[in-house]
């Protein structure tokens, strides 16, 4: 089992982690030391040994650029311990530096495709959703994780099969 290099004596944790597939960021805002497990990198295309000590700065450029507006301050307060916990909604930047039009259109029906499986799928936390509750989650992503003529295409496909 891969162990992070952080002492945790919740064994439990590390079984979700190591058997689950969970993609974890650990931080500790006391000493400041941040790990990224493998497939939390991969998730947004790296490998944990890349982003490898993970860094409050490592972690920002990785936002792309224009989500850092409404996203930097509040990072900022948690880092600072004005906060304990953040909900935010952000894209990372492509590993490769790609943005819109460069990236492959494959790539960009993929991004849809997976996280409507994703969705209409039981997964061992939750019960598949429903297909207007899909449709929302998708609309609510034009735009800003997805191809916009995608996301349309997608929902009349839903429609259309009545499922």
């Amino acid at each position: 089992m891969k162990k992070f290099k952080f002492k945790r004596t919740d064994l439990i944790l590390d079984l979700y982690v190591e058997f689950g597939k969970v993609g974890v960021w650990y931080c500790d805002k006391i000493t400041g030391e941040e790990e990224v497990s493998e497939e939390w990198a991969q998730m947004i295309g790296y490998h944990a040994e890349e982003l490898n000590p993970m860094s409050d700065e490592k972690f920002i450029s990785l936002i792309h650029p224009d989500d850092l507006k409404t996203s930097l301050p509040k990072i900022i307060e948690f880092y600072n311990g004005s906060r304990n916990t953040y909900e935010n909604e952000f894209r990372f930047r492509h590993p490769k530096g790609l943005i819109g039009d460069e990236i492959h259109y494959m790539s960009k029906i993929i991004a849809v495709a997976d996280v409507f499986d994703a969705l209409q799928s039981d997964r061992s936390y939750r019960c598949k959703m429903e297909r207007d509750e899909i449709i929302t989650i998708l609309r609510a992503g034009s735009g800003k994780h997805f191809e916009p003529e995608l996301v349309e295409v997608c929902c009349e496909m839903l429609y259309a099969s009545g499922k």
